[in-house]
């Protein structure tokens, strides 16, 4: 069941039943009353509200390898581009975003693909050539977790075994107001592009993002990736200042909403743990057997791209407006 498949089947059961609803995608929505609405007034640049977005991550000494973006799926096509012309191997998570197969395929891409889902399974490295490019997302999406201290171990020692080799990370799921130590040593090898937004911390879709590369690729991707508009720094900018605690009120939200869920959501999978990240938890559990044994809606893993029938993800942003 793909994505739209699913909104059909959705529609269909939401007209029969009134189930728990764990099926929410739409943090635009869910979490609106949290954004200032008020027309920004000035003017910025783009290398002006880039320093802004690094300062917020507590990032600034990364500012000399950083490039102003409209966002992750603008640096992606940039990155995929150079990919095409360099010929180099593409390997995308499998059950995470279309969107990455879609955008790869735009490029003439044709890219190997790894699971994530129950967890990461990084034993496709050995298959790697040595001048492979990974994409991952950390955290680690719709898993609910950043990559751990062992996995970035992995990586590096993957990256350290050919200078051809890259990976980039999709950190958009991330409301932290820094860089993940497990991403900063990734980038610190020299071999790691780091994408990020202001589309899930910050609300603000695809208008604003940066994108930090290595190095020795940061003239051709500087050639490559789309720049912002100036509008679009203007309200980048805007959101940066007037709602910089953003992030983090987005994630408390979020556990607590989780910590409410938690005893229902154990009904049906007593080994589920609140998610320490963002809004989306990985469930060991089959979509339909969910809803008909406990009126509980689920959204199937397939939605993600994954091939396993009795894989499901769950959302906890249905009932959060509700409880402002």
């Amino acid at each position: 069941m793909n994505f739209q498949e699913y909104k059909f089947a959705r529609e269909k059961i939401l007209a029969e039943c009134s189930p728990l609803r764990l099926d929410c995608m739409n943090p635009f929505k869910a979490m609106s009353y949290l954004k200032d609405n008020r027309e920004c007034s000035t003017v910025h640049c783009a290398q002006e509200t880039t320093d802004l977005l690094l300062s917020s991550l507590h990032a600034e000494h990364y500012r000399s390898l950083a490039i102003p973006t409209r966002g992750v799926r603008s640096s992606l096509n940039g990155l995929f581009e150079i990919i095409s012309q360099q010929g180099s191997d593409l390997w995308l998570p499998e059950d995470v975003y279309p969107f990455y197969w879609e955008c790869a395929n735009s490029h003439h891409l044709n890219p190997r693909s790894f699971c994530t889902l129950p967890s990461p399974d990084f034993s496709f490295l050995e298959s790697t050539s040595p001048h492979s490019v990974v994409l991952l997302t950390n955290p680690i999406s719709p898993l609910g977790r950043s990559l751990s201290e062992e996995e970035g171990k992995e990586i590096v020692n993957w990256l350290s075994q050919s200078d051809g080799r890259r990976i980039i990370l999709d950190t958009v799921y991330s409301y932290a107001l820094h860089i993940d130590p497990i991403s900063q040593k990734l980038y610190e090898t020299g071999q790691c592009f780091i994408t990020h937004s202001l589309s899930k911390a910050w609300l603000e879709r695809g208008i604003f993002g940066v994108l930090l590369t290595p190095e020795t690729d940061y003239d051709t991707c500087l050639r490559l990736i789309e720049a912002p508009q100036q509008v679009e720094c203007n309200s980048a900018h805007h959101a940066l200042t007037s709602s910089a605690d953003m992030p983090r009120l987005q994630q408390r939200a979020f556990s607590d909403e989780w910590n409410s869920l938690s005893s229902s959501i154990k009904n049906f999978h007593p080994s589920f743990n609140v998610p320490t990240l963002g809004y989306f938890s990985f469930i060991n559990v089959n979509f339909t057997d969910v809803l008909n044994s406990y009126n509980a809606l689920l959204i199937p893993a397939s939605v993600f791209g994954s091939c396993n029938p009795n894989l499901s993800i769950a959302t906890c942003l249905f009932n959060i407006p509700n409880r402002q």
